[in-house]
């Protein structure tokens, strides 16, 4: 039976590595974007601080256990925490420039713009017969007999 208890303490414990390390992994999605457009506006910097500050709270608690299942992966958050922070404090002006450059482009006035639909066509066509027949009914009566 200890081995039993063994082998599944063993198994959680991999399974909790791997859910702190995928929590810790899921902001490099807007690590890329913020990379990519060099504006830090997806990543707002008190969640990367307290990840910073939750995993160094973490190291130290597996440390002093001596559990590496607790701190290793601690370890990992810490120094993607620390890459979040960088980030952000090399582009947090980042997107004050792009909307700099955005604000010296002229905005054009707005233009008139006309819609006209399916019915809008199908009632001027019904006019355009009504008005139509009625001039077919004028030049059929007869034009006066003199009688």
């Amino acid at each position: 039976m200890p081995c039993m208890v063994h082998f599944v303490s063993k198994f959680l414990d991999g399974v909790c590595v791997s859910l702190s390390v995928s929590v810790f992994a899921a902001p490099l999605s807007i690590v890329a974007q913020v990379v990519r457009t060099k504006s830090v506006e997806f990543m707002p910097f008190n969640l990367s601080f307290t990840l910073t500050l939750s995993t160094t709270m973490w190291f130290g608690y597996g440390f002093f256990l001596k559990d590496i299942c607790i701190a290793l992966p601690n370890v990992l958050g810490f120094v993607l925490g620390l890459l979040q922070m960088l980030l952000y404090a090399i582009y947090r002006n980042g997107g004050e420039k792009a909307m700099k450059k955005e604000k010296k482009v002229p905005i054009e006035p707005p233009k008139s713009i006309v819609i006209e639909t399916q019915l809008e066509k199908i009632e001027q066509e019904k006019k355009n017969k009504d008005d139509d027949n009625e001039e077919k009914d004028k030049s059929e009566e007869p034009i006066g007999c003199g009688v």
